[in-house]
């Protein structure tokens, strides 16, 4: 019977059969290249500290060593850019200690800059149950889900962290791509606004024209660009959007008029040019146009300028 019991010790309670049989198990040398790697750590020089990682394992150390370990070789990874073994070592270390924070939000980082959100997510479940009212939690879980395609769930933590964090614009430039591509654009014009009115940042009124021109209301987004190139805030961007517009609200010579400024895109002036030469009828300059604006990396409008040319050649 004593035997047995012997045995469930040292299988269940994981005891170390070494200290068992033959008394405290001596790790001085461990705590020693722990200590060596916290030095070299601290000196930034990560070639030492994940030469001294590889050795300080072999030495087979128990947990209480090991956190502080891998902590030091997961950030040198991450300095090295050598990313794969940075999650790896995030990874078991997270497993190893479950209720350590600092490791899941380590790799749910790491996966997200990856674009792995589904293994970021895995992390992120977990991290969210111990700290459910981390807006940095919040912020990794919108963008987690984002990356995903659920659009709608993003939204549920963005509005969260927009409540917490009511002057935080880059942030509320995050929530209203969010909500612009989950269609909530009412909530996304409002907010645009308010955030415009508050920071006077340009970027705030474009993402507003943009939420009225998807709803249909070209001349409120036009107001809206035409506002900005009056205060000499119209970017090349602004510019750009406010030719498109202009066009499919039939207003040829403003569209005209701001293609004059939009040459830094030689592709999009190309291929806006070739469009409004081919509603004129002058097929001869739209094919040049669009032959110029079929060499674009911007695959809409190289595939756009592509089926232009072949209807045109039939």
């Amino acid at each position: 019977m004593k035997i047995v019991l012997i045995i469930l010790c040292i299988l269940f309670l994981n005891y170390d059969t070494s200290a068992f049989f033959w008394g405290k198990p001596d790790y001085s040398k461990a705590r020693l290249m722990l200590e060596e790697m916290h030095s070299a750590f601290k000196s930034d020089n990560c070639s030492i500290v994940l030469y001294k990682y590889e050795e300080f394992l072999k030495e087979k150390p128990p947990l209480s060593l090991k956190r502080d370990a891998y902590l030091y070789a997961g950030e040198c990874y991450e300095k090295m850019k050598d990313l794969p073994s940075a999650v790896s070592v995030y990874k078991l270390a997270a497993e190893l200690y479950p209720k350590d924070e600092i490791f899941l939000k380590k790799a749910s980082s790491l996966y997200l800059d990856s674009g792995l959100y589904q293994s970021a997510l895995n992390f992120l479940k977990k991290l969210e149950k111990m700290r459910p009212y981390d807006s940095q939690v919040w912020l990794m879980m919108a963008r987690a889900w984002k990356g995903l395609g659920f659009v709608r769930k993003a939204v549920h933590y963005y509005r969260r962290l927009a409540a917490s964090n009511t002057e935080d614009y880059k942030l509320l430039k995050e929530y209203l791509i969010a909500l612009r591509e989950s269609g909530s654009l009412k909530e996304g014009y409002e907010l645009a606004i308010k955030g415009y009115n508050e920071s006077k940042d340009p970027d705030f009124a474009i993402i507003a024209a943009e939420m009225r021109a998807l709803s249909g209301n070209l001349k409120s987004a036009l107001s809206l660009l035409n506002s900005l190139e009056n205060s000499g805030n119209c970017s090349l961007k602004c510019r750009k959007m406010a030719a498109v517009y202009n066009f499919f609200d039939s207003n040829i010579s403003a569209c005209q008029k701001q293609l004059e400024f939009t040459s830094q895109d030689e592709d999009f002036t190309s291929f806006m040019r070739g469009i409004l030469s081919f509603n004129t009828g002058d097929k001869k300059s739209s094919i040049l146009f669009f032959k110029k604006s079929s060499l674009s990396e911007d695959t809409f409008i190289r595939e756009a300028s592509e089926n232009f040319l072949k209807r045109m050649a039939q």
